[in-house]
């Protein structure tokens, strides 16, 4: 039985950029799972503000990208590529904020890029 606050949230592995309005908002949910009990996975609520843990920069492809491993404020560490202009300045510890970009479905995928002042 879902309660009323996970009922309106995306599928397992899913995004929202949905308040608790149901309006548009500056916050995302994601599901983990919790570290080592490898039990149930929760929902997480987020800003979307984090550090970069772990990164690497391709320049083999055709357009050069970055992947990396974002730890949110709030615990979570995700994969998700970083967007910027300038990637020979990524670097670990960086502090990053979520964008959302469509994917190649045209679905919202979250992306992180660089943040020059942070709360």
């Amino acid at each position: 039985m879902q309660n009323k606050r996970t009922s309106g949230m995306p599928p397992r592995g899913g995004y929202s950029c949905f308040n608790a309005a149901g309006t548009r908002a500056n916050i995302f949910t994601i599901r983990v799972k919790k570290a080592l009990t490898g039990g149930e996975t929760e929902w997480v609520e987020s800003p979307g503000l984090g550090e970069i843990y772990s990164c690497s920069v391709s320049y083999r492809a055709k357009v050069p990208y970055c992947i990396a491993y974002v730890r949110l404020d709030e615990g979570p560490i995700m994969l998700t590529n970083i967007l910027s202009d300038d990637l020979d300045s990524i670097e670990i510890g960086q502090r990053v904020g979520v964008v959302f970009e469509p994917d190649d479905k045209g679905k919202p995928a979250p992306f992180f890029t660089p943040v020059t002042s942070c709360p």
